[in-house]
């Protein structure tokens, strides 16, 4: 959980919560935004906004949300958190290219979260496992365990069961460390 500012404007869009609301349950969400307006201005709530509309329009499986969840995604400033989140959403829409290039892409990010959770996405359709499978290959000699992780998740998920020789013993390590990582939650049928 996290305290952010307050955007009414996502509780009318979306039905998220608002902490304004929460208090003051005796009013809507439009008194809300009237009042955020009125003390602060909407220019600080728009991130929150641009974020929300993107991550909804995605869950709903909605194309317009792809260049919103792009923009995310390239811009370092909307942090690792919310770059992971965008490219966890692209996913879903891997066959359109300039998402598949983004995901690729985001192999390589600097930051960790976001390269796991691309490598963990990252579903190539036949014609692109031959650009996917190096890539995360070469994830499996990341130097954060949850990448190195993903990568191995993503290869077998891909039906590679072989690797070139030099990823042998680090697809081996990988599993490894999925194997400990799945017994901590044994009773967890997912695992």
């Amino acid at each position: 959980h996290a305290m952010t500012i307050p955007a009414p404007e996502n509780t009318l869009r979306h039905g998220i919560p608002n902490a304004c609301n929460l208090c003051h349950k005796d009013r809507d969400a439009n008194w809300a935004v009237e009042r955020m307006n009125e003390w602060y201005s909407s220019q600080p709530r728009q991130k929150l906004i641009r974020r929300a509309d993107a991550f909804a329009g995605a869950r709903k499986g909605d194309a317009d949300a792809i260049p919103k969840l792009l923009a995310i995604l390239s811009e370092p400033a909307e942090g690792a958190m919310a770059r992971a989140n965008a490219v966890g959403h692209l996913g879903g829409f891997a066959s359109d290219p300039a998402v598949w290039s983004a995901m690729v892409k985001a192999l390589a990010d600097p930051e960790p979260l976001v390269r796991a959770i691309a490598a963990r996405m990252l579903n190539p359709s036949p014609a692109n496992r031959s650009e996917a499978a190096p890539a995360l290959a070469a994830l499996l000699n990341d130097p954060v365990a949850t990448v190195r992780i993903n990568a191995a998740v993503g290869l077998i998920g891909m039906g590679m069961r072989q690797v070139p020789g030099e990823y042998v013993e680090p697809l081996e390590r990988a599993k490894q460390l999925f194997r400990a990582r799945a017994a901590l939650n044994a009773d967890d049928a997912d695992q």
